[in-house]
């Protein structure tokens, strides 16, 4: 159950993440944010925004660990890892693209980046 706990609490912070980009993105035309989220990059997948797919990935790990790991948990683990290195690659390029390319500081993306990282961690180390 603590592990399971910990990926929920993961999840939950990742949305609040998700939450003060978004907002952070919507407060001024110059803000780090909003350059962040009107590059081509922050629609890397399908044309959909980053953020909506993040949401979605919080919000499926969250479900998952919450109602389904329960009563399946190996295929909670092999879905769980699965996402969370689908995740974690994404969140690899998008850090090395935001450091490397775009040159802008963006902390919240930073943390966004770390809270996909432990979840991957703490699948893996299950």
């Amino acid at each position: 159950m603590g592990s399971r706990l910990i990926i929920a609490l993961l999840a939950l912070a990742g949305l609040v993440n998700m939450a003060i980009f978004v907002r952070s993105a919507c407060g001024g035309q110059d803000s780090q944010c909003s350059l962040v989220s009107r590059d081509r990059a922050a629609r890397l997948l399908w044309g959909l925004p980053n953020t909506g797919l993040g949401a979605a990935y919080y919000l499926s790990v969250g479900l998952l660990n919450l109602l389904i790991a329960s009563h399946y948990p190996a295929l909670s683990v092999t879905i769980g890892r699965t996402i969370s290195l689908i995740a974690l690659a994404i969140s690899l390029f998008l850090a090395l693209y935001l450091i490397l390319k775009l040159k802008i500081p963006c902390p919240i993306c930073m943390v966004g980046h770390g809270i996909n990282l432990l979840i991957a961690l703490v699948y893996w180390l299950k």
